[in-house]
This record gives structure tokens, C-alpha cells and sequence, in this order.
């Protein structure tokens, strides 16, 4: 009985290398692309005629609800009260007090912080190997952010870029502003090998590092 056992553990050993290489065979391809974060939601209240700023009842950081009374300003004939258009936080007040303001001038923007999202820039390649509904992660670890939820199908002709935006983020110690690092997984690719990126120079000779994902580098044999 103990001969067979013996046996059936070398045997097993012997197709353990088989295993491992066929493990190894494939790596994950991710792409790398930044994001900067916005709200959703925004408002900035304009002016509609011409006056002085006679009061402001809130600043920077205050949250504030709709159809409350943001400003006050004296024009020729009449006083006139702006009002909030959404529930949020001040993010800027554009004007002070006893600035003369005319009909279009910002006086302040109001946004709603609870929920962000992501606009990318992205390269035409990179839209391309892009699909809507791909999972987004923060590229410095595991955490999920949402998905891919929109790709334009042009090229802006200033910048050169792909716009893509994704869903509502799930991630809530972010600010508006922010640029995140985000990882997108375009699926599992064959290799020749895998190897760690500090063992790539060991690869020199026909050898070629097809591309490199996390630490691990997928090489494929140069024929």
C-alpha cells in the first residue's frame, strides 16, 4: 500500500510543471487610463440684470437647498433675490459684496457632491480596446469604482481625445477636481511566459516583452 502511495505522489509530481507552465500561459491585459472627478449635478445662478451685491447668505463648503435664497442685489428699480435651482454644497461664490454685476455674470455655482462621476480623455487606441459596461478599479489596489458607462464614438478635434465617462462612483473619499489612476481589464492573453518584471532581463535573446501588467511581464518567443 505504501509503495502505491509513493508512486501516486511521484506521479503527481511529474505533472505539476505541465500545470504550472499551462497557469502561467496566460496573464491578465490592463490598460491604465486617468480620470478627473465631477459632479453629476451642477448650477451656477447668473446675473440677470444689472446692481450692486447688497447681501450673500452663504460661502465655500455650506450645504444648501433648493429654492433657498442664495443672494441679494439691488438694481435700478427693484430688489432681487437669486434663489438655489438644486440640493448641494456652495462651491464657489464668484462675486463679493458691493460688486456691481451685469445681466450673465456668474455669481454662484452650487453643486452636488454626492454624486460623481469620471471624465476620461482617452487616446483613439485606447477607445477602441474600450467596451461601455467595463469595470473600472482604482489602479493602486483592488477597490472598484463603477464602470465604463459612455464612450463617444468621435475624436474631439482640439484635444485629440476620446471622451468617455463612467458611472456614479461607488468610492466616497474622493473630491471634486480629483485625477484618479484607474485600471481597466481587457481580459486574460496567451503568452509564450510569464515572468516578473525583474527577472525581464534574463529574456534577452529571442525574447520579446509583449506587454506588462501589474509586476509580471507576457513575453512571446521572437521566431
Amino acid at each position: 500500500m505504501r509503495s502505491k502511495i509513493i508512486v501516486a505522489v511521484l506521479s503527481l509530481c511529474a505533472w505539476l510543471p505541465f500545470f504550472v507552465s499551462e497557469a502561467a500561459s496566460q496573464l491578465e491585459r490592463k490598460v491604465l487610463i486617468y480620470g478627473i472627478v465631477k459632479p453629476k449635478k451642477m448650477s451656477t445662478v447668473v446675473a440677470i440684470g444689472q446692481g450692486l451685491v447688497n447681501q450673500i447668505f452663504n460661502q465655500v463648503g455650506d450645504q444648501v437647498k433648493k429654492g433657498s435664497e442664495l443672494m441679494q442685489v439691488f438694481e435700478r428699480d427693484t430688489v432681487r433675490n437669486y434663489n438655489n435651482t438644486l440640493d448641494g454644497k456652495v462651491a464657489k461664490v464668484h462675486v463679493t459684496l458691493g460688486a456691481a454685476i451685469s445681466p450673465g455674470m456668474p455669481l454662484i455655482t452650487v453643486v452636488d457632491d454626492g454624486q460623481l462621476y469620471l471624465e476620461f480623455g482617452l487616446s483613439p487606441s485606447q477607445a477602441q480596446q474600450l467596451k461601455q459596461g467595463a469595470s473600472l478599479n482604482l489602479a493602486s489596489g483592488t477597490e472598484s469604482l463603477g464602470t465604463l458607462e459612455k464612450i463617444s464614438p468621435i475624436v474631439d478635434p482640439e484635444s485629440g481625445s476620446v471622451v468617455a465617462l463612467s458611472s456614479v462612483l461607488q468610492k466616497k473619499d474622493i473630491i471634486i477636481g480629483q485625477v484618479l489612476t484607474v485600471s481597466v481589464s481587457l481580459g486574460l492573453s496567451d503568452c509564450d511566459q510569464v515572468v516578473l518584471l525583474k527577472d525581464v532581463n534574463q529574456y534577452t535573446s529571442g525574447w520579446k516583452v509583449d506587454f506588462i501588467s501589474d509586476n509580471q511581464a507576457c513575453l512571446k518567443k521572437i521566431l
